[in-house]
């Protein structure tokens, strides 16, 4: 079974990055939603991803009417991914405990790498 993976951003050029990688995972399966709250909340709980990858900076989105939205519904919080184009914004992303950090402008490395680590941690999945 696929380890469910969403990507909540309004940037093509981002979201293509991270499908693109994605795709190189047998194991993985990537859904994408604009930065629209009730959207991407609705989302969530019809796929239930184990991974979100989100951007930070989305003025769109009340992180933490939309981070307590899914502690709600859901029995395990999925692991996120933050997604920036500032360091300045990593604090507040450990805070709400993301479980990684990219910056903009995203590369295949970038992603590659933040991919393989999620994927460590979750060892009955990794293939």
């Amino acid at each position: 079974m696929a380890i469910e993976c969403l990507i909540i951003e309004d940037d093509k050029s981002v979201v293509n990055i991270i499908q693109a990688v994605g795709n190189d995972f047998d194991q993985t399966s990537f859904s994408h939603v604009g930065e629209k709250q009730e959207t991407a909340l609705n989302i969530i709980l019809k796929i239930k991803p184990e991974i979100i990858f989100i951007n930070i900076e989305s003025v769109k989105i009340n992180f933490l009417e939309f981070f307590y939205e899914i502690s709600q519904c859901l029995n395990d919080m999925p692991r996120l991914i933050a997604i920036s184009t500032t360091k300045e914004n990593a604090y507040d992303a450990f805070k709400y405990n993301f479980s990684l950090y990219v910056l903009k402008p995203l590369t295949e490395y970038s992603v590659r790498k933040n991919l393989e680590l999620i994927l460590k941690k979750m060892p009955s999945k990794r293939s």
